[in-house]
């Protein structure tokens, strides 16, 4: 259970570490503070991560300061738009902030259903709604993120955040690291995604016990695991 429970909080801190790439570097240092468990759709919200883990994220006041409905706005207005992935994270970071989670399920719930196939919306979706709601759903956030893959392959939101996703299967390592590679070479001409794939990785095989991708992770000896 413990696992499970922790397997859960993780996940949401990588996916808002994608887009706040130095994020986690700033909550890792109290990561042991919170007291997580599964969030069952309709219970009352719980902060996934307290106030003085927030609070010691320089992020915070770039990232918090508009209204939520203003946030939600923006995605709906933008929602297939370069600016999409910048106000999920604020979005995401607020809701956090606010224990205001069941809000936010809602949101992504009502915007992928009138939106069927957008990527943004369907991976959004499987993040926050399935994502915070337990590890025996993350299945089916899965399937909607594979789902807005196949609506737009190029979609580099949608796969960034698959790769993330399935490295909390079990089993999961591997394939992450590989489609990790995978995602990188496609986009050795973008710095600044490489800087997130690369820390992404970092993030990832630290809380898989790695310091770094272990030399039988490497791009031809996964290809030969898978």
């Amino acid at each position: 259970m413990f696992f499970k429970i922790l397997t859960t909080a993780l996940l949401v801190v990588s996916f808002v570490f994608t887009l706040v790439s130095y994020l986690p570097e700033q909550v890792q240092a109290g990561a042991d503070e919170p007291v997580f468990r599964e969030i069952e759709y309709g219970e009352e919200p719980i902060n996934i991560l307290p106030d003085e883990c927030l609070k010691k994220c320089p992020a915070i006041k770039e990232f918090t300061n508009e209204p939520l409905h203003e946030l939600e706005k923006g995605m709906k207005l933008g929602l297939d738009g370069t600016s999409f992935p910048e106000l999920f994270s604020k979005y995401i970071l607020d809701c956090m902030r606010l224990n205001e989670h069941k809000r936010a399920i809602d949101f992504f719930l009502t915007l992928a259903g009138g939106n069927q196939t957008s990527p943004h919306a369907l991976t959004a979706k499987g993040i926050v709604t399935y994502g915070w709601r337990g590890q025996m759903l993350l299945q089916k956030g899965l399937d909607c993120i594979e789902s807005a893959i196949e609506n737009d392959n190029d979609n580099f939101f949608s796969r960034i955040n698959h790769a993330i996703f399935i490295a909390w299967f079990p089993n999961g390592f591997v394939k992450s690291m590989y489609e990790f590679s995978t995602i990188r070479q496609t986009e050795e001409n973008f710095p600044q995604r490489l800087n997130l794939i690369n820390r992404s990785i970092n993030y990832i095989c630290s809380q898989h016990g790695h310091d770094r991708i272990p030399k039988g992770y490497v791009e031809p000896v996964i290809k030969q695991r898978l």
